[in-house]
């Protein structure tokens, strides 16, 4: 049952193909990654916070909340269609591969929550949110229809790092160019690739270098400690609470430990597990944690 369940939020496929509308239903709402768009709100909150130097109106924090979550429900849609026919094989029990959901469906549902968020972001922010919205759209379906298999995963890493960028923009767009908004670009594309090499090192097809999945690991280390002297750095220039310090350091601490056996033998299902585990949790600790120290 839990297995099923992580499997709808994670879009990694429904245990029923049958074409009834609950299915469809489910299937439309899958495809949108739901625990992927939700892990992030913490992360937004806090750079809300930071770029305010207070926590945002309730108001902001709802509507800023639904632009991030469409925006990357519409690019999850996105990926999906662009990757359609290879998922048949790689995650055949998808919505668009079983047919819940059909090509033209994807199309038109991505379309709708991609526009409702620039909408949104413009009506209600300003002009400078749906820009770097939009940029992040073209950049991820760039990403997954050429640059991913052409020249790498981690063609990837800067993608995702333009979120904090956009919300910092959406709330105070005239210091966009300080440190702060900058290091935390710099988090995030550091995380993307200690993720990327944990995620996806096993698959022979996905490699992110050309060099031997042992070398490739130590990339999950050197993303480890590099993030916690760029995290370490933030501290002091965003003025922030001890708490956010604490718990970024231990959050390094446990990301090391499942470095050590994933150096070892990066082709352990197990170490892979581990490392992909404490880098998507501590993610969402550190977020917390910035939040707090931010507060």
């Amino acid at each position: 049952m839990k297995t099923a369940i992580f499997d709808f939020l994670l879009n990694w496929g429904l245990p029923h193909s049958e074409s009834t509308i609950k299915n469809r239903i489910l299937g439309f709402i899958s495809e949108q990654r739901p625990l992927v768009a939700a892990m992030l709100f913490p992360a937004v909150l806090a750079c809300a916070t930071l770029a305010l130097t207070r926590f945002p109106d309730l108001g902001d924090v709802a509507v800023i909340l639904i632009v991030v979550y469409l925006a990357v429900a519409c690019m999850h849609v996105l990926n999906d269609l662009i990757d359609a026919d290879r998922d048949r094989m790689k995650w055949p029990l998808r919505p668009l591969p079983t047919g819940l959901v059909s090509r033209g469906e994807a199309a038109i549902y991505a379309l709708a929550m991609g526009i409702t968020s620039l909408i949104l972001a413009f009506y209600c922010f300003n002009w400078q949110l749906p820009l770097v919205i939009f940029l992040t759209l073209v950049l991820g379906s760039i990403y997954t229809a050429y640059t991913r298999d052409k020249v790498g995963y981690l063609t990837l890493i800067f993608i995702p790092a333009l979120a904090p960028i956009g919300v910092w923009v959406a709330f105070s767009a005239q210091t966009v160019f300080s440190w702060t908004p900058w290091l935390l670009f710099l988090f995030v594309t550091l995380h993307q690739i200690g993720h990327i090499v944990a995620t996806e090192i096993h698959l022979s097809e996905a490699r992110p270098l050309l060099i031997k999945p042992k070398w490739e690991s130590m990339l999950y280390g050197f993303s480890v400690i590099a993030m916690f002297i760029v995290g370490t750095f933030l501290y002091f220039v965003a003025h922030l609470h001890w708490i956010y310090l604490a718990i970024l350091a231990a959050c390094t601490a446990m990301a090391l430990i499942a470095f050590i056996p994933f150096a070892k033998d990066p082709k352990s299902i197990n170490n892979v597990k581990n490392a992909q585990i404490v880098m998507v949790t501590g993610s969402i600790f550190v977020s917390v944690g910035l939040l707090l120290g931010a507060l």
